[in-house]
């Protein structure tokens, strides 16, 4: 019984490197997303952190 490709397998050079293309496409901006999302994490720490101790100060 001959085994049989997949259909969606890319089998030509430039299939390969579309793909490639696209998967380095698709890291970039999860990369850029996830170091936006920490920066705005970090930042609204910073702003909790000043709020507490603003919260401080006025209650001395």
């Amino acid at each position: 019984m001959p085994t049989q490709r997949l259909a969606h397998a890319p089998t030509r050079p430039a299939h390969i490197l579309a793909f490639l293309y696209l998967f380095a496409c698709c890291a970039e901006t999860l990369a850029s997303v996830t170091s936006d999302v920490y920066s705005e994490r970090v930042r609204v720490q910073e702003s909790i952190h000043s709020v507490g101790r603003l919260a401080c100060l006025e209650g001395d």
